[in-house]
Order: structure tokens, then C-alpha cells, then sequence
């Protein structure tokens, strides 16, 4: 009996690791990013946002922040989806982070279709920069 579950265990191990090699790895898959409503909307947000760079630049310069911060948010923010729009055709995402210079970035994100656009931005919560502010449109 012992001996079964030896040759069993090798087999186990032996198709694991194939699997692994074959399917797995090297791959871009996200595990928690792919099947999540938050980890969605983060997505389709950083692909929207990779389309309108310049806007995204004005929207920085404007707001005295960096891309980078920007990049930081989308990857480790939290959709805030009680103060977010998420019915109709024109949605509105509310994202927030603590970023690594300890400051509280929260932007609003517009989507309509596919097209998506920075709404507001506000920094630790005292400075707030609206689209007519930044005249970034």
C-alpha cells in the first residue's frame, strides 16, 4: 500500500511540475487581477489611460504629482465602489492609495464606453483639482 502511494505521489509531482512549466510559466496571468470587480476596473483603467498619455501628463503637472504615483495607484489602489457610479452609460470610479511617500492620493476616474478620463484628483485630502481647474480637456 505504501508503495502505491509513492508511485502516486512521483506521478502527482512529475504532472505538477509539467503542468507548471507548460501552461504557466511566463505567462502575464493575474491571478487576482483577472476574475476580481476591483482588479477589472484597476485593468481596464491602466489600458484606457496608456491610450491618453499627454492628457495624463497635463493632469500630473497640474496636480504636482508623478506618473509614477499615477502607475502606483492603478496597481495598488482600492476601488471605492460605495462612492463610485456604476450603472448607466457614464460611470464614474472612485480609486485611493496610500502611496510610498505617505501621501493619500484619491482620483476619479470617468469611463463612457471605452474611453476613460481623470475627473478630479485630490491630494492627502486638503487639495482638490477638478478638469475645469486644470483646463486638461
Amino acid at each position: 500500500m505504501a508503495r502505491r502511494f509513492f508511485i502516486f505521489s512521483i506521478g502527482l509531482l512529475f504532472g505538477s511540475v509539467l503542468v507548471y512549466q507548460l501552461l504557466i510559466k511566463g505567462t502575464d496571468r493575474e491571478f487576482y487581477g483577472s476574475w476580481l470587480p476591483e482588479g477589472r476596473v484597476l485593468k481596464k483603467i491602466r489600458t484606457g489611460l496608456d491610450k491618453q498619455h499627454l492628457k495624463l501628463d497635463c493632469w500630473t503637472k497640474c496636480a504636482s504629482i508623478f506618473n509614477s504615483d499615477i502607475d502606483y495607484l492603478l496597481e495598488n489602489g482600492d476601488v471605492n465602489f460605495s462612492r463610485s457610479k456604476t450603472q448607466g452609460s457614464e460611470k464614474s470610479y472612485f480609486v485611493d492609495s496610500e502611496l510610498e511617500s505617505e501621501q493619500l492620493l484619491e482620483v476619479t476616474f470617468g469611463m463612457v464606453g471605452e474611453q476613460i478620463s481623470i475627473q478630479e484628483i485630490t491630494v492627502d485630502k486638503k487639495n482638490t483639482f477638478k478638469a475645469k481647474d486644470c483646463s486638461c480637456d
